[in-house]
Protein backbone atom coordinates (compact mmCIF):
# COMPACT_ATOMS: atom_id res chain seq x y z
CA UNK A 1 0.00 0.00 0.00
CA UNK A 2 1.25 3.36 -0.77
CA UNK A 3 0.56 6.87 -2.34
CA UNK A 4 1.23 8.01 -5.95
CA UNK A 5 0.28 11.45 -7.40
CA UNK A 6 -3.01 12.09 -8.95
CA UNK A 7 -1.09 12.91 -12.42
CA UNK A 8 1.82 10.57 -12.61
CA UNK A 9 2.46 11.18 -16.17
CA UNK A 10 2.53 15.03 -16.50
CA UNK A 11 3.79 16.30 -12.90
CA UNK A 12 2.57 19.92 -14.13
CA UNK A 13 -0.65 18.96 -13.66
CA UNK A 14 -0.05 17.51 -10.06
CA UNK A 15 -1.08 19.56 -7.12
CA UNK A 16 0.97 19.73 -3.82
CA UNK A 17 -0.78 17.68 -1.40
CA UNK A 18 -3.00 15.20 -3.84
CA UNK A 19 -2.27 11.71 -3.75
CA UNK A 20 -3.95 8.71 -4.86
CA UNK A 21 -3.85 5.41 -2.83
CA UNK A 22 -2.28 2.51 -4.54
CA UNK A 23 -3.50 -1.16 -2.69
CA UNK A 24 -1.39 -4.25 -3.56
CA UNK A 25 -2.80 -6.90 -1.66
CA UNK A 26 -5.61 -7.20 1.39
CA UNK A 27 -5.65 -4.88 3.79
CA UNK A 28 -7.80 -4.36 6.92
CA UNK A 29 -8.99 -0.75 7.87
CA UNK A 30 -6.85 -1.01 11.00
CA UNK A 31 -3.89 -1.45 8.61
CA UNK A 32 -4.37 1.45 6.63
CA UNK A 33 -4.65 3.84 9.90
CA UNK A 34 -1.47 2.60 11.12
CA UNK A 35 -0.35 3.24 7.88
CA UNK A 36 -1.31 6.92 7.40
CA UNK A 37 -1.88 9.20 9.68
CA UNK A 38 -5.79 10.28 10.10
CA UNK A 39 -5.19 14.24 9.08
CA UNK A 40 -4.41 12.94 5.74
CA UNK A 41 -7.08 10.77 5.02
CA UNK A 42 -8.57 13.99 3.01
CA UNK A 43 -6.19 13.82 0.68
CA UNK A 44 -6.75 10.72 -0.78
CA UNK A 45 -8.82 10.52 -3.87
CA UNK A 46 -10.78 7.16 -4.48
CA UNK A 47 -9.20 5.81 -7.90
CA UNK A 48 -11.23 4.44 -10.83
CA UNK A 49 -11.80 1.08 -11.65
CA UNK A 50 -9.30 0.15 -14.91
CA UNK A 51 -11.05 0.23 -18.41
CA UNK A 52 -12.76 -2.38 -19.36
CA UNK A 53 -10.41 -4.98 -21.19
CA UNK A 54 -7.25 -4.26 -19.39
CA UNK A 55 -5.50 -4.16 -15.94
CA UNK A 56 -3.66 -1.36 -14.97
CA UNK A 57 -0.32 -1.95 -12.43
CA UNK A 58 2.73 -0.06 -11.56
CA UNK A 59 5.49 -0.02 -13.80
CA UNK A 60 8.71 2.45 -13.33
CA UNK A 61 6.54 4.76 -11.28
CA UNK A 62 3.97 4.92 -14.26
CA UNK A 63 0.52 2.99 -14.40
CA UNK A 64 0.36 1.13 -17.72
CA UNK A 65 -2.16 -1.13 -19.99
CA UNK A 66 -1.96 -4.74 -19.31
CA UNK A 67 -3.88 -6.35 -22.31
CA UNK A 68 -5.53 -9.65 -22.80
CA UNK A 69 -7.61 -9.74 -19.77
CA UNK A 70 -10.97 -8.91 -18.98
CA UNK A 71 -12.53 -7.44 -15.76
CA UNK A 72 -15.97 -9.34 -14.52
CA UNK A 73 -17.22 -5.94 -13.82
CA UNK A 74 -21.08 -5.93 -16.01
CA UNK A 75 -21.82 -3.43 -17.98
CA UNK A 76 -23.55 -0.66 -17.45
CA UNK A 77 -27.00 -0.82 -19.49
CA UNK A 78 -28.65 2.06 -20.50
CA UNK A 79 -32.56 1.68 -19.92
CA UNK A 80 -34.84 4.37 -21.01
CA UNK A 81 -37.99 3.41 -20.00
CA UNK A 82 -41.20 5.68 -21.17
CA UNK A 83 -44.29 5.88 -19.13
CA UNK A 84 -47.14 5.42 -20.67
CA UNK A 85 -49.76 8.39 -21.64
CA UNK A 86 -53.02 9.09 -20.25
CA UNK A 87 -54.35 8.31 -23.61
CA UNK A 88 -52.75 5.07 -23.70
CA UNK A 89 -53.97 3.94 -20.43
CA UNK A 90 -57.70 4.89 -20.84
CA UNK A 91 -57.25 2.83 -24.25
CA UNK A 92 -56.25 0.01 -22.26
CA UNK A 93 -58.96 0.55 -20.09
CA UNK A 94 -61.65 0.87 -22.64
CA UNK A 95 -60.64 -2.62 -24.44
CA UNK A 96 -60.21 -4.41 -20.91
CA UNK A 97 -63.54 -3.55 -19.84
CA UNK A 98 -65.07 -4.33 -23.51
CA UNK A 99 -63.82 -7.84 -23.50
CA UNK A 100 -64.85 -7.81 -19.79
CA UNK A 101 -68.44 -7.23 -21.42
CA UNK A 102 -68.69 -9.62 -23.86
CA UNK A 103 -67.14 -12.33 -21.38
CA UNK A 104 -70.12 -11.64 -19.08
CA UNK A 105 -72.55 -11.79 -22.31
CA UNK A 106 -71.18 -14.66 -23.72
CA UNK A 107 -71.51 -16.52 -19.66
CA UNK A 108 -75.17 -14.88 -19.72
CA UNK A 109 -75.92 -15.99 -22.93
CA UNK A 110 -74.54 -19.77 -21.96
CA UNK A 111 -76.20 -19.80 -18.96
CA UNK A 112 -79.75 -19.43 -20.58
CA UNK A 113 -79.41 -21.99 -22.65
CA UNK A 114 -78.01 -24.33 -20.37
CA UNK A 115 -81.26 -23.60 -18.10
CA UNK A 116 -83.45 -23.82 -20.76
CA UNK A 117 -81.95 -27.18 -21.67
CA UNK A 118 -83.14 -28.38 -18.02
CA UNK A 119 -86.09 -27.23 -17.91
CA UNK A 120 -87.42 -27.91 -21.44
CA UNK A 121 -85.31 -31.18 -21.91
CA UNK A 122 -87.77 -32.89 -24.35
CA UNK A 123 -88.88 -29.64 -26.12
CA UNK A 124 -86.44 -29.33 -28.76
CA UNK A 125 -87.65 -26.54 -30.63
CA UNK A 126 -87.91 -24.59 -27.32
CA UNK A 127 -84.51 -25.27 -26.88
CA UNK A 128 -82.97 -24.98 -30.22
CA UNK A 129 -85.14 -21.30 -31.07
CA UNK A 130 -83.59 -20.06 -27.83
CA UNK A 131 -79.87 -20.78 -29.12
CA UNK A 132 -80.28 -19.58 -32.27
CA UNK A 133 -81.69 -16.16 -30.89
CA UNK A 134 -78.46 -16.07 -28.34
CA UNK A 135 -75.85 -17.25 -31.09
CA UNK A 136 -77.17 -14.46 -33.35
CA UNK A 137 -76.94 -11.25 -30.43
CA UNK A 138 -73.62 -12.53 -29.10
CA UNK A 139 -71.81 -13.37 -32.49
CA UNK A 140 -73.29 -9.87 -34.27
CA UNK A 141 -74.99 -11.86 -36.95
CA UNK A 142 -78.35 -11.23 -38.88
CA UNK A 143 -79.69 -14.00 -39.22
CA UNK A 144 -79.20 -17.72 -37.73
CA UNK A 145 -80.81 -21.31 -38.07
CA UNK A 146 -80.23 -24.67 -37.43
CA UNK A 147 -79.82 -27.48 -40.18
CA UNK A 148 -80.67 -31.06 -38.03
CA UNK A 149 -81.64 -34.75 -39.77
CA UNK A 150 -85.17 -36.15 -40.25
CA UNK A 151 -85.54 -39.53 -41.36
CA UNK A 152 -81.79 -39.71 -42.16
CA UNK A 153 -81.77 -36.55 -44.14
CA UNK A 154 -80.98 -32.94 -43.39
CA UNK A 155 -83.49 -30.07 -43.19
CA UNK A 156 -83.33 -26.43 -42.42
CA UNK A 157 -85.68 -26.12 -39.31
CA UNK A 158 -85.22 -23.81 -36.51
CA UNK A 159 -84.81 -19.76 -37.51
CA UNK A 160 -83.96 -16.02 -36.10
CA UNK A 161 -84.04 -13.13 -38.69
CA UNK A 162 -84.50 -14.31 -41.89
CA UNK A 163 -87.29 -13.26 -44.29
CA UNK A 164 -90.68 -15.17 -44.55
CA UNK A 165 -89.93 -15.86 -48.37
CA UNK A 166 -86.38 -17.68 -47.85
CA UNK A 167 -87.78 -19.62 -45.10
CA UNK A 168 -90.79 -20.64 -47.82
CA UNK A 169 -88.39 -21.63 -50.54
CA UNK A 170 -85.29 -23.18 -48.03
CA UNK A 171 -87.01 -25.31 -45.65
CA UNK A 172 -88.86 -27.77 -47.50
CA UNK A 173 -85.32 -28.38 -49.73
CA UNK A 174 -82.73 -31.31 -48.43
CA UNK A 175 -79.67 -30.00 -47.86
CA UNK A 176 -77.37 -31.75 -49.92
CA UNK A 177 -73.43 -32.42 -48.80
CA UNK A 178 -71.70 -30.65 -51.33
CA UNK A 179 -69.70 -27.40 -51.68
CA UNK A 180 -72.87 -25.26 -53.21
CA UNK A 181 -73.85 -23.94 -49.94
CA UNK A 182 -71.75 -23.35 -46.72
CA UNK A 183 -74.32 -26.40 -44.89
CA UNK A 184 -73.49 -28.66 -47.81
CA UNK A 185 -69.64 -27.55 -47.63
CA UNK A 186 -70.21 -28.18 -43.63
CA UNK A 187 -71.84 -31.34 -44.06
CA UNK A 188 -68.91 -32.74 -46.29
CA UNK A 189 -65.52 -31.33 -44.60
CA UNK A 190 -67.15 -30.94 -40.62
CA UNK A 191 -65.45 -28.44 -39.80
CA UNK A 192 -66.32 -24.76 -39.64
CA UNK A 193 -67.09 -22.84 -43.15
CA UNK A 194 -66.74 -19.32 -43.19
CA UNK A 195 -67.69 -17.74 -46.24
CA UNK A 196 -66.59 -14.06 -46.22
CA UNK A 197 -68.83 -13.05 -49.52
CA UNK A 198 -71.40 -15.59 -50.86
CA UNK A 199 -71.50 -13.16 -54.10
CA UNK A 200 -67.42 -13.43 -54.23
CA UNK A 201 -67.43 -17.09 -54.05
CA UNK A 202 -67.45 -19.21 -57.82
CA UNK A 203 -68.46 -22.42 -55.61
CA UNK A 204 -71.28 -21.15 -54.44
CA UNK A 205 -74.50 -21.97 -56.06
CA UNK A 206 -77.30 -21.25 -53.33
CA UNK A 207 -77.82 -18.44 -55.00
CA UNK A 208 -81.66 -17.88 -55.33
CA UNK A 209 -81.25 -18.58 -51.19
CA UNK A 210 -79.15 -15.93 -50.75
CA UNK A 211 -81.22 -13.66 -52.63
CA UNK A 212 -84.41 -13.99 -50.70
CA UNK A 213 -82.17 -14.34 -47.23
CA UNK A 214 -80.09 -10.92 -48.75
CA UNK A 215 -76.83 -11.73 -46.71
CA UNK A 216 -73.40 -12.38 -47.46
CA UNK A 217 -70.97 -13.26 -45.13
CA UNK A 218 -71.82 -16.83 -43.82
CA UNK A 219 -70.53 -18.84 -41.15
CA UNK A 220 -72.01 -22.58 -40.89
CA UNK A 221 -70.11 -24.78 -38.16
CA UNK A 222 -70.86 -28.23 -38.00
CA UNK A 223 -72.93 -29.96 -34.85
CA UNK A 224 -70.43 -33.20 -34.03
CA UNK A 225 -71.51 -36.00 -32.05
CA UNK A 226 -68.83 -38.90 -32.06
CA UNK A 227 -66.91 -37.19 -34.94
CA UNK A 228 -70.13 -37.35 -37.59
CA UNK A 229 -72.31 -34.05 -37.88
CA UNK A 230 -75.97 -34.72 -37.25
CA UNK A 231 -76.65 -30.76 -37.56
CA UNK A 232 -75.25 -27.26 -38.51
CA UNK A 233 -75.92 -23.82 -37.26
CA UNK A 234 -75.36 -21.36 -39.73
CA UNK A 235 -75.03 -17.74 -38.95
CA UNK A 236 -75.27 -14.88 -41.99
CA UNK A 237 -74.80 -11.02 -42.20
CA UNK A 238 -76.17 -8.88 -44.44
CA UNK A 239 -73.04 -7.28 -45.31
CA UNK A 240 -70.02 -8.36 -46.73
CA UNK A 241 -68.09 -8.43 -43.30
CA UNK A 242 -66.06 -11.37 -42.18
CA UNK A 243 -66.82 -13.22 -38.49
CA UNK A 244 -63.69 -13.04 -36.40
CA UNK A 245 -61.78 -15.98 -34.84
CA UNK A 246 -63.65 -15.43 -31.28
CA UNK A 247 -67.20 -15.28 -32.82
CA UNK A 248 -66.08 -18.42 -35.05
CA UNK A 249 -64.75 -20.30 -31.57
CA UNK A 250 -68.23 -19.13 -29.88
CA UNK A 251 -70.38 -20.39 -32.79
CA UNK A 252 -68.74 -23.63 -32.27
CA UNK A 253 -69.69 -23.35 -28.48
CA UNK A 254 -73.58 -23.22 -29.35
CA UNK A 255 -73.10 -26.11 -31.95
CA UNK A 256 -71.87 -28.12 -29.12
CA UNK A 257 -74.77 -26.83 -26.99
CA UNK A 258 -77.68 -28.12 -29.65
CA UNK A 259 -75.51 -31.24 -29.77
CA UNK A 260 -76.22 -31.52 -26.08
CA UNK A 261 -79.76 -30.60 -26.43
CA UNK A 262 -80.51 -32.72 -29.49
CA UNK A 263 -78.65 -35.70 -27.88
CA UNK A 264 -80.53 -35.37 -24.50
CA UNK A 265 -84.09 -35.48 -26.62
CA UNK A 266 -82.61 -38.51 -28.09
CA UNK A 267 -81.88 -40.57 -24.81
CA UNK A 268 -85.26 -39.43 -23.60
CA UNK A 269 -87.13 -40.74 -27.00
CA UNK A 270 -85.30 -44.00 -26.48
CA UNK A 271 -85.99 -44.64 -23.02
CA UNK A 272 -89.14 -43.62 -23.55
CA UNK A 273 -90.16 -46.08 -26.65
CA UNK A 274 -87.71 -49.14 -24.25
CA UNK A 275 -90.35 -48.10 -21.45
CA UNK A 276 -93.38 -48.49 -23.40
CA UNK A 277 -91.92 -51.93 -25.25
CA UNK A 278 -91.42 -53.29 -21.77
CA UNK A 279 -94.74 -52.20 -20.64
CA UNK A 280 -95.92 -53.91 -23.46
CA UNK A 281 -94.34 -57.37 -23.02
CA UNK A 282 -95.08 -57.00 -19.21
CA UNK A 283 -98.97 -56.71 -20.20
CA UNK A 284 -98.93 -59.42 -22.99
CA UNK A 285 -97.48 -61.77 -20.20
CA UNK A 286 -99.96 -60.76 -17.45
CA UNK A 287 -102.72 -61.55 -20.17
CA UNK A 288 -101.52 -64.48 -20.75
CA UNK A 289 -100.82 -66.08 -17.43
CA UNK A 290 -104.06 -64.63 -16.58
CA UNK A 291 -106.10 -66.91 -19.13
CA UNK A 292 -103.83 -69.94 -18.29
CA UNK A 293 -104.87 -69.01 -15.04
CA UNK A 294 -108.61 -69.50 -15.49
CA UNK A 295 -108.33 -72.07 -17.86
CA UNK A 296 -106.57 -74.88 -15.10
CA UNK A 297 -109.77 -73.69 -12.57
CA UNK A 298 -111.95 -74.11 -14.54
CA UNK A 299 -114.69 -76.73 -13.87
CA UNK A 300 -114.60 -80.25 -16.58
CA UNK A 301 -117.50 -81.83 -17.36
CA UNK A 302 -118.27 -85.43 -15.91
CA UNK A 303 -116.97 -88.08 -17.55
CA UNK A 304 -113.75 -86.60 -18.73
CA UNK A 305 -110.79 -87.43 -16.99
CA UNK A 306 -107.72 -85.16 -16.95
CA UNK A 307 -104.99 -87.34 -18.99
CA UNK A 308 -102.61 -88.43 -16.27
CA UNK A 309 -99.44 -89.21 -18.28
CA UNK A 310 -98.49 -89.98 -21.79
CA UNK A 311 -100.13 -93.02 -23.54
CA UNK A 312 -98.19 -95.81 -24.13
Amino acid sequence: MRLCPVHPGNPGRNIEGEYRLICEGTYSLPDFLQWHKIRDLHKIEACRDPPEGSEMRQRGGSEQPVKGRRTTRPKARNSLTIAPSIADLQKQVGALTLELQEAREQQTATADVLKVISRSAFDLQAVLQTLVESAARLCDADMTLITRQRDGVFFRAEAYGFPEQFIEYSFPIPVAADRGSAIGRALLEGTAIHIPDALADPEYTFTEGQRLGDFRAVLAVPMLRDGAPIGVIVMTRKEARPFTQKQIELATTFADQAVIAIENVRLFDEVRTRTRELTEALTYQTGSANILKVIASSPRPRGVRAPSGPHP
